[in-house]
C-alpha cells in the first residue's frame, strides 16, 4: 500500500506523457491521412470515451473486487459468530481492526475463523461420541422418544459446555437405566426358566427360546446374568418390548402354576383322604409320590389316574368303608358317654346296607371327626372324671369299711394279723388319695366343665347324664352316708352302754 502511494505521482506523470504522445503522433497521422478538423475533433473525442470507458470499467472492477472482500469479511465474521454461539461464547465486534485494509482485515478474520472451527471440531467430536452412545443406549432400552433422540442427534445447533454435560449427565443416566433394566430382565428371565422348568413347559414359540437363551452362566453368587443386552434369537434383549412380554409371560406363567396348584392341592387332598380311607400302605403311596415331580402336565395327569383308581376302589369298598366309620363312631360314644338317646339321635346309623352311599359314607365320616373333636376337648376332663370317679368308690368303700372299729383290733392267728396290717396299710394310702387328691380333682372339674359347657355352647354329659349333676349327687351321697355311719356308730356304742354289767362300770370309774 505504501508502495503504492508513492509511486502515484509518477504513474501519473507516464499517463499523462502517454497522453501526450499519443495525440502528438495521432495529430500527425490525421494530417497525413488529410482529416479534417471536425473528423480530429471526433477521433479523439471517441480516445477519450474510449479512455473513459475503460477508466470507468477498472473502477468498476476494483469495486467488485472490494466489495467481494467486505463480503468474504462479513462471510467470516458470520462463522465466528455463529461458531461462537454454537460454543456458548459470548461475541463482541473487534473494533481494533478498523484502521486495516480489506485484505488484512480479511486474512485477521480468516485465521479467527479457522481457530474457533478447530475449537468446534473438537467439541462436535465430544458431542459425536457421546451422541453415538446416548442413541444406542436410548435404543437398546426403548424408552426415550423420538424428540429425545432427535435432540440428541442434533450436533449443529448447540456445542456449549453446559449441553455437553447435561449429555454427561444423560449417559450417566442411562448407564444407571441399563444397569437396573439388565438385573430387572434377568431376574425375571430366571424367573420365567424356573417356572417353565417347574411347569415342565418346552420352548414352543420364539420368545420361548429367546428366554432360555438368554441368561449367561450364573456367577458364583448364583445372580443371572444376561448374555447380552441385544435382542437377538437366542436373547430377549432389554427394551421396552422385552420388558413387556417378560412380565406378559410371567404374570401368565404364575396363573397357570397357581391353576395348577390349586387343582393339584384339591387333587393331593382327596388322594390323601382316599389312601387313609382305603387304609393304603406306604410303600404304595411312596411309589405315587416318586412317579409325580414339579407341576407338569404329566403330573396333572398321574394324579387324576391315581384319583380315579381310589374312588373307583372306594365304591368296591364302601360296604367296608361305612361299617369301619360305625365302629370308630361307637367306639367314640363310649368314650365320650353318649347316652342311648343321644346314639339314636344320629340317624344315619340305622341305615342297612342296601342303603350305603357316598354321601352316607361321608355323613358318617363328618359325625366322627366330629365327635373326635369333641373328644379332644373332652378328653382331659374325662381324664379327671375317670379318676375322680374311681376315688368316689374308693371313698364310700374306705367309709364302709372303717366303721367297725372292732375290724384292726389284734386277735386271731399270726396270719390274720399280718393281713390286718396289710388292710391298715391300703386303708391309710386311700384315706391319703381321698382327703387330697379328691377334694382336688372336685375342685377342678367344678370349674372346668362349667367354661367347657359355655365354650361348646352344650351340656357336658357322661353316661348319660350331666357331670355337673353327677358330681353334686356323689358329694350329697356322701354326706348322707357319712350321716347314717355316724348315726350307726352313736346307736352301737349305746347299745353296748347299756350291755356293760354295773360293776364293770363302777371298776372302770374307780
Amino acid at each position: 500500500m505504501s508502495a503504492y502511494v508513492d509511486d502515484a505521482p509518477a504513474a501519473d506523470g507516464r499517463i499523462v506523457e502517454l497522453a501526450k504522445q499519443t495525440t502528438s503522433r495521432l495529430e500527425v497521422l490525421w494530417d497525413e491521412v488529410g482529416y479534417t478538423s471536425e473528423e480530429k475533433r471526433r477521433q479523439m473525442q471517441g480516445l477519450v470515451d474510449g479512455f473513459q470507458t475503460l477508466c470507468e470499467n477498472k473502477e468498476k472492477q476494483e469495486e467488485g473486487v472490494k466489495s467481494q472482500f467486505v463480503t468474504s469479511i462479513a462471510d467470516a465474521k458470520d462463522r465466528i459468530k455463529t461458531a461462537r454461539k454454537k460454543l456458548g461464547q459470548e461475541h463482541t465486534e473487534d473494533s481494533s481492526t478498523d484502521d486495516m485494509s480489506l485484505t488484512d482485515q480479511l486474512a485477521y478474520y480468516e485465521m479467527e475463523a479457522d481457530a474457533i472451527k478447530k475449537m468446534c471440531k473438537a467439541q462436535q467430536e465430544k458431542f459425536e461420541k457421546l451422541s453415538e452412545e446416548l442413541v444406542h443406549m436410548s435404543m437398546v432400552l426403548g424408552d426415550d422418544s423420538d424428540a429425545d433422540l432427535a435432540e440428541w442427534r442434533d450436533l449443529e445447533s448447540s456445542l456449549t459446555n453446559e449441553r455437553l454435560q447435561a449429555f454427561k449427565d444423560k449417559k450417566t443416566e442411562l448407564n444407571k437405566a441399563t444397569e437396573d433394566r439388565m438385573q430387572t430382565v434377568a431376574s425375571l428371565v430366571s424367573t420365567v426358566q424356573d417356572l417353565m422348568e417347574e411347569l415342565k413347559i418346552p420352548a414352543v414359540t420364539a420368545l420361548d427360546n429367546r428366554i432360555l437363551g438368554s441368561l449367561a452362566i450364573p456367577s458364583s453368587a448364583g445372580v443371572p446374568v444376561l448374555q447380552t443386552t441385544e435382542r437377538t434369537p437366542s436373547s430377549v434383549g432389554i427394551d421396552r418390548a422385552a420388558l413387556d412380554e417378560l412380565t406378559a409371560k410371567h404374570e401368565e406363567l404364575i396363573m397357570q402354576r397357581n391353576t395348577r396348584r390349586e387343582k393339584l392341592e384339591k387333587m393331593g387332598e382327596e388322594i390323601l383322604d382316599l389312601w387313609q380311607q382305603l387304609d393304603i400302605g406306604k410303600d404304595e403311596q411312596d411309589v405315587f409320590a416318586k412317579s409325580v415331580d414339579g407341576m407338569g402336565l404329566q403330573t396333572l395327569e398321574a394324579g387324576e389316574t391315581e384319583l380315579n383308581r381310589l374312588r373307583k376302589l372306594k365304591l368296591e369298598k364302601m360296604g367296608e368303608l361305612v361299617l369301619a366309620s360305625r365302629a370308630k363312631i361307637r367306639e367314640l360314644w363310649d368314650e365320650i358317654g353318649y347316652s342311648e338317646t343321644e346314639r339314636l339321635a344320629f340317624k344315619p346309623m340305622l341305615v342297612t346296607e342296601e342303603g350305603f352311599t357316598d354321601e352316607l359314607l361321608q355323613q358318617h365320616t363328618q359325625e366322627a371327626d366330629k365327635l373326635a373333636m369333641k373328644f379332644e376337648t373332652m378328653k382331659h376332663i374325662l381324664e379327671k372324671i375317670e379318676e375322680r370317679e374311681t376315688l368316689v368308690e374308693q371313698r364310700i368303700e374306705y367309709e364302709t369299711s372303717t366303721k367297725d372299729p372292732d375290724r384292726l383290733r389284734p386277735k386271731g392267728s399270726q396270719q390274720e394279723r399280718r393281713e390286718r396290717r396289710r388292710r391298715l396299710q391300703e386303708e391309710l394310702e386311700a384315706e391319703k388319695r381321698i382327703k387330697n387328691r379328691l377334694p382336688m380333682l372336685t375342685s377342678s372339674l367344678s370349674k372346668t366343665i362349667p367354661q367347657w359347657e359355655n365354650a361348646q355352647d352344650s351340656v357336658f354329659l357322661y353316661k348319660g347324664e350331666r357331670y355337673l349333676d353327677t358330681l353334686q349327687r356323689s358329694e350329697d351321697e356322701y354326706l348322707a352316708l357319712k350321716d347314717q355311719i355316724k348315726a350307726a356308730k352313736a346307736a352301737t356304742k349305746k347299745v353296748k352302754r347299756k350291755n356293760i354289767p354295773l360293776s364293770y362300770m363302777s371298776t372302770g370309774r374307780g
